[in-house]
């Protein structure tokens, strides 16, 4: 009562020292059960946040978080909070208030942020986070802190494992570092860092020997796996629980001094404390065994299983009493690789790996063994059965196993007498079999991990320079303190380890703050921390006698029981304030460790304590046919742990003893290193990432030390600042002419001016040689007025500030309004401007649009018709062909009857021998005149037509008829004939009574009248022969404008592909003429400057050579506006106009690209058009031969009828005429 009267005095002094609206702590009614208790809760349930309103005699009015209206609390419920400048520190030692609400509080905020570590002084908090974080232990993060880029006092395991490592490199001391907590709080990866980041540092310096090292290093580091599989298993709190305790020497091999080179790793050693072997044989709901069991089931080759005789996880019962066969997220099989492979990394070979299988599976088949018989115990299914299967994988007899099993043999003097077992018994004894062999593998197992390492290190410091020496670093992995519902001899051991670590801890901080005080020249003798003392004598002290030295003596009396020994704990320990007996259960007792009270269960201590097995069963394993089972039935005989006790002589018979016995060399070889402490913590039960159990971690905190820590800094100055820091923070709060008197002394004088101007006592502080030195607390109302004073100087500065933003800001508002406003016309002109040249150049598209399409429905329709005129003139062609072919037929076959006539006439009348002669040249002239009538060409002139023509009355000689038949401008041809046919000569009146002159007369008439109607058909043929000329006139006027056009054109072209411009019109240039719409299908004729004339054929080469042009017009349209469009954005970007957003060199080049791509199209149109135009030429030159030979046969007949042969030579002629008459109509009407 006093001491809570004293701190709640404290407590309000320290609140009256705060001013309104300070930040406070309120403890809410059921928090201290659940923190007592370490339930899960809510943080909210824990301590809730509030504002201090005023300060009462015994209470607080204060305004609490999340509630409305004022409120009073007690002082006692009330602490005060940090300010928000030292949120989520990463020292717990620079907090103004080490309360626990501020501390946890610290841990939660720092934990939200991702920040799982923490220093509280010389001690480093690490909260588990349940999940992986690569960033924070990766290659990067660990070269960081070796290359000195992380600062040192960043709280990280690296850190810690940097200093030791950076101490023993420089002092050549041995370091440990201390990793302790609760299971599931994260030692077991915490040592795993550790060790990679030692590794790290020595592997890449090396100088010699490098494989070696290399070597040992990877045994170092696949200790943990070999470790993990027989050490580790599933409990309800952590899925990979270490179940005993480990201490992994590391040894360095130090250069000599000045070297450059690094420590490097030469070897290292193992010890292990305390496995709990109880788990070999049972298993509480929702846990599993070791992790070894279900990995050889799930992993082992078939060839394994086979040898083995192994089944399923769930079919061996010693390992499925907890029902659990399998953990989230993990793959027991290829755990099994890495533990082989692991295994042969630290130096065990195939064999000795082979044998510790062989005995993970005889201890699996010993737990099927089930015994009947009642009183006299013997193996349910006989020797045969499953007790062969583990008989055989231990090499022993299945009988004498089954034997040892059953029957127990006690010697009495010189005799043997040996008792059967009860049932009961019987299973005791199986089950203390499986987990002493167990023990032993394990025991074997670790030194056998330490002989190889011994021989590698041997191996390397041959290589290795050591002229520095040997120095260990020292990693010790232990368990944390713990508090059941029901509670052993295992959690007295436990709690025993952590109550000594506990007072080791104690000592060392206080002999660190010793050493802080006196190189600062502080009185020291004021700081007052608890001694655990008392709680150790009472578990392991000889005189008096201990909990530990009376279960020992109970073990060696007979007939003593679990409640004797209760009892007399009661009778022999009560005096010691630490022990409290249990009246409601005669085997319970309650120890207050400094974590707590612990209610202890003496229920099977003895046995526990005792560890013993026959010596029958002894015997049967020493005696076995395996390579490892006698090395192990050895171990359980000689009772003493080779790892814990090497070299001594003493024997140890009792667990107890051991355990206290390697606890003792532990604390020795501890106490003879440097020290460095991680203390980890489990943030939830739920093993959930992103949550934080406040109570539960306060509980943890109280159990680890780390609020011990926390008050030991507290009794003393925990708050320490440089003087140069100090004034800089606090200085400005006094009045000047305090701050110009506080300027004139030293630093150590204006601090001690700042601390009583403000009302700090005496007592609270101290001034070193470069520090100053403040009780916890001493701080807070001058913190609270920095904070005051500076908020009002924020707020001042605040509403300066707001002012001149503001009129900077409506100044800014006006000049942007208004050009907002400028911006938004000229935009607006802009766009309607846009608008208009858009619907003006919508307007002109639409325009061309139109007229193309028109254009093209034209073209459309004219070639139609073209081609309608073109087919109905070749019908009317081919059938006045046809008729005049057969008009022909038929005046030859009358002229042949004719001249048969006139043949017969000169037989019969010579009187008419001329008139006949007269009538034949006549006919023959006649038919000659129709014969070239019908092939449209001047019909030459015979001696007979002249004859005819000169006596016909009224008519005119025929003109000479041109040979080369060319039409031309010229007057219209003379007829051929005359329009009247002369009548025949007067007959005289004597002949015409003769009746054959008269038949004879008859005939003349009738030929006359043959006669005029040829005349006329002559006369029709004549008009046709003109028109048909007259056409082809207006076709070659017509043909002469368009190769014009072409001519043009083509020079262009050639410009335009940089060609040098041809005229074209020179010598050899042709002129056309013809009928345009009788072009496919009429005659032409071209003539060249020099007179040669040659037949063309125009329409094909005219049609290519106008879609040439056509093609060219058109791209050469598109070009000119697009530079045109090119030039008008460049003068726009020239003038800065905003909307010329187009860019006119990229506009340009690519216009170029696409002229030279037409470029090189046209190119090769050019080319076709000049093969097309080639083959023209070959196709004229043909023709002109084929008229050289229709001339040429026309000369040679005209000169035989001109010499005198008459119809002989017409009649010869008219079928080469007509044949040449024939191929010039029929190649001209398919042209």
């Amino acid at each position: 009562m006093a001491d809570e009267s004293s701190s709640s005095s404290s407590n309000l002094a320290l609140l009256r020292q705060l001013g309104r609206g300070a930040l406070l702590w309120v403890t809410t009614t059921s928090s201290t059960k659940q923190a007592a208790a370490g339930a899960g809760a809510n943080p909210s349930s824990l301590y809730t946040s509030a504002t201090l309103l005023a300060v009462a005699e015994d209470a607080v009015k204060v305004r609490v978080e999340g509630e409305d209206g004022a409120q009073t609390i007690p002082v006692a419920r009330v602490k005060p909070a940090n300010p928000d400048i030292l949120a989520a520190s990463p020292d717990l030692a620079q907090l103004s208030y080490l309360n626990e609400p501020s501390v946890v509080h610290n841990l939660n905020e720092r934990y939200d942020k991702g920040n799982i570590y923490t220093r509280a002084g010389p001690v480093l908090v690490a909260v588990n986070p349940f999940k992986r974080l690569p960033e924070l232990y990766g290659t990067e993060a660990m070269t960081a802190f070796a290359n000195g880029q992380a600062s040192s006092s960043e709280p990280h395991i690296f850190a810690t494992a940097h200093r030791a490592f950076k101490s023993m490199a420089e002092d050549g001391a041995a370091q440990s570092v201390v990793i302790s907590g609760e299971s599931g709080a994260g030692k077991t990866e915490s040592t795993k860092h550790a060790m990679q980041y030692l590794a790290m540092l020595a592997g890449s310096t090396s100088e010699a020997g490098e494989m070696e090292v290399d070597d040992v290093e990877a045994q170092v580091l696949d200790i943990n796996p070999v470790l993990e599989a027989f050490g580790n298993a599933k409990t309800l709190r952590n899925n990979n629980s270490s179940r005993f305790g480990k201490l992994i020497r590391i040894h360095f091999a130090r250069p000599a001094a000045g070297s450059t080179i690094s420590p490097s790793i030469v070897g290292a050693g193992l010890s292990t404390y305390l496995l709990e072997k109880s788990r070999v044989a049972s298993q509480s709901e929702g846990e599993r065994s070791y992790h070894v069991f279900y990995q050889l089931c799930a992993g082992a080759s078939e060839a394994e299983r086979k040898r083995l005789r192994l089944r399923a996880s769930d079919g061996f019962k010693s390992i499925s009493g907890g029902n659990c066969h399998t953990i989230a997220g993990v793959d027991d099989a290829a755990m099994y690789g890495t533990l082989c492979k692991a295994m042969s990394c630290v130096g065990l070979s195939e064999t000795e790996t082979s044998a510790a299988m062989d005995v993970v599976a005889s201890i699996l088949w010993l737990g099927e063994v089930q015994f009947s018989g009642g009183d006299e115990a013997q193996v349910s299914d006989g020797v045969d059965g499953t007790l062969a299967n583990a008989a055989a994988l231990l090499g022993c007899d299945a009988a004498a196993l089954a034997k040892a099993l059953a029957v127990r043999s006690i010697s009495v003097r010189s005799e043997v007498i040996e008792q059967s077992l009860t049932e009961a018994q019987a299973a005791d004894t199986r089950d203390a079999l499986s987990k002493t062999l167990y023990a032993s593998l394990f025991t074997w197992m670790c030194n056998r991990i330490n002989e190889r390492l011994a021989e590698s290190e041997e191996r390397v410091k041959r290589g290795v320079s050591c002229a520095g020496g040997i120095a260990d670093v020292n990693i010790l992995d232990i368990y944390g303190f713990e508090s059941f519902d029901k509670n052993s001899m295992e959690q007295l051991l436990i709690n025993l380890a952590n109550e000594k670590l506990q007072g080791q801890f104690n000592t060392h901080l206080f002999k660190l703050e010793q050493a802080e005080y006196e190189s600062e020249g502080i009185d020291w003798t004021r700081i007052e921390w608890v001694d655990n003392q008392p709680c150790l004598d009472l578990i392991e002290s000889r005189k008096p006698a201990g909990l530990l030295a009376l279960l020992d003596e109970e073990c060696l009396m007979p007939k003593t029981t679990d409640v004797s020994l209760c009892e007399k704990y009661a009778s022999q320990c009560s005096a010691n304030p630490h022990f409290r007996k249990n009246k409601r259960m005669p085997t319970g007792f309650e120890v207050k460790h400094f974590a707590g009270d612990v209610m202890y269960d003496t229920t099977g201590w003895l046995e526990k304590n005792r560890d013993a097995i026959s010596a029958d069963v002894k015997s049967v394993l020493t005696e076995a046919n395996h390579a490892l089972v006698p090395a192990l039935g050895a171990l359980m005989s000689s009772g003493v742990d080779p790892s814990a006790r090497r070299g001594s002589s003493k024997s140890v018979d009792t667990v107890g003893s051991r355990f206290r016995s390697q606890l003792a060399d532990l604390i020795k070889l501890l106490d003879g290193t440097s020290l460095h402490f991680v203390r980890c913590i489990k943030p939830n039960p739920r093993q959930a990432p992103d949550d934080f159990d406040a109570s539960l971690v306060l509980n943890q905190l109280r159990c680890c030390g780390v609020l011990e820590v926390v008050r030991i800094s507290s009794a003393g100055y925990p708050t320490r600042y440089e003087y140069q820091g100090f004034l800089g923070r606090y200085m400005f709060l006094l009045p000047p002419e305090v701050q110009r008197k506080a300027s004139a002394g030293d630093a150590a004088s204006a601090t001690r001016v700042v601390l009583r101007h403000f009302g700090v006592k005496s007592e609270s502080f101290q001034c070193g040689r470069t520090k100053v030195f403040l009780r916890a607390g001493s701080l807070g109302a001058l913190e609270d007025l920095r904070r005051r004073t500076v908020g009002a100087v924020i707020t001042c500065q605040a509403c300066a500030r707001g002012a001149i933003a503001r009129r900077k800001y409506l100044k800014q508002r006006a000049a942007v309004t208004r050009m907002q406003s400028i911006a938004r016309g000229y935009a607006a002109r802009i766009f309607v401007q846009e608008l208009r040249m858009k619907h003006h150049a919508a307007t002109m598209i639409q325009c061309y649009t139109r007229g193309m399409f028109a254009r093209t429905a034209f073209n459309e329709d004219y070639l139609c018709v073209i081609d309608a005129q073109m087919a109905i003139r070749r019908w009317l062609f081919a059938h006045r062909v046809r008729k005049r072919a057969a008009l022909r037929e038929q005046m030859e076959r009358e002229a042949m009857e004719l001249a048969m006539q006139e043949q017969k006439v000169e037989r019969d009348v010579p009187v008419f021998r001329d008139n006949a002669l007269y009538e034949e040249q006549y006919v023959e002239v006649e038919a000659v005149q129709i014969h070239h009538h019908h092939q449209q060409q001047p019909v030459p002139a015979t001696a007979g037509a002249a004859a005819i023509a000169a006596a016909t009355p009224g008519s005119t000689a025929a003109p000479s008829i041109n040979p080369d038949w060319q039409v031309a401008k010229a007057p219209a041809p003379t007829p051929l004939v005359s329009a009247h046919v002369p009548a025949p000569p007067a007959v005289s009146p004597a002949a015409a009574a003769d009746p054959a002159v008269v038949h004879m007369i008859a005939e003349r008439e009738q030929l006359h009248r043959h006669i005029t109607v040829l005349t006329e058909q002559l006369r029709h043929e004549s008009a046709l022969r003109e028109e048909y000329a007259f056409r082809l006139e207006e076709s070659e006027e017509q043909w002469a404008a368009q190769l014009g056009a072409l001519r043009e054109s083509l020079a262009t072209a050639r410009r335009a592909l940089g060609g040098e411009e041809v005229d074209i019109r020179g010598n050899g240039s042709p002129t056309f003429s013809g009928d345009s719409a009788d072009s496919a299908v009429g005659l032409g004729h071209y003539h060249t400057n020099g007179g040669a004339k040659m037949t063309a054929k125009l329409p094909a080469g005219l049609s290519a050579v106008n879609s040439l042009q056509a093609e060219f017009e058109r791209r050469s349209a598109v070009l000119d506006d697009d530079t045109m469009f090119i030039s008008e954005v460049k003068e726009a970007a020239g003038n800065g106009d905003w909307f010329a957003d187009l860019d006119p060199e990229r506009e340009l080049a690519n216009l170029k690209q696409r002229f030279q791509g037409w470029k090189r199209e046209f190119k090769l149109r050019l080319a076709d058009t000049a093969m097309v135009l080639k083959k023209m030429s070959k196709q004229k030159k043909m023709a002109r031969r084929q008229d050289a030979a229709f001339e040429g046969a026309m000369g040679a007949a005209m000169k035989q009828v001109e010499a005198g042969n008459g119809g002989a030579a017409a009649a010869a002629a008219r079928p080469a005429s007509a044949g040449l008459f024939g191929g010039v109509f029929g190649r001209r009407s398919k042209q």
